[in-house]
């Protein structure tokens, strides 16, 4: 039967769609469990909630620069396998440029390499200054 005109806020939870007509029993992931899962499409520096290219200190990573090369680099691993080799875009977290990553008070290019399923390598194409230190946020996806 209809329900009549309805208004309001309504939270419904737990919900299981089906494919057919046949009930399975009810699936309960743990929150880090989904997170794992959701984790092996795509992951973040960001907090949660903070979208790509955001202005943000919240959660931004960070490597010094302790020797006396321009050239230079660090590996970040993934806190789950990705499920193939993801894209990844590094993002200022002053700016929010991408492709940037902030050094001495200014944005420095930046790239990736060396992408696998574990891990990327993040090298910093224009030149720092000694004993500088790297700012950065990063994204990786390995959508289907």
């Amino acid at each position: 039967s209809a329900i009549g005109n309805q208004s309001g806020d309504f939270d419904i939870a737990q919900v299981q769609l089906e494919l057919g007509n046949v009930a399975t029993p009810f699936e309960h992931r743990s929150y880090g469990e989904e997170l794992a899962l959701c984790q092996r499409y795509y992951q973040t520096s960001y907090a949660d909630g903070t979208a790509a290219g955001t202005i943000t200190d919240t959660n931004r990573q960070l490597f010094w620069n302790m020797g006396t090369d321009t050239y230079v680099q660090t590996q970040v691993y993934f806190s789950t396998r990705m499920r193939s080799q993801p894209t990844t875009v590094l993002y200022s977290n002053a700016t929010g440029a991408s492709g940037k990553v902030r050094s001495s008070g200014a944005d420095k290019s930046a790239a990736t390499q060396e992408n696998s399923q574990n891990m990327f390598q993040l090298y910093v194409v224009d030149s720092v200054n000694d004993t500088a230190n790297i700012n950065y946020h990063w994204t990786a996806e390995a959508e289907l």
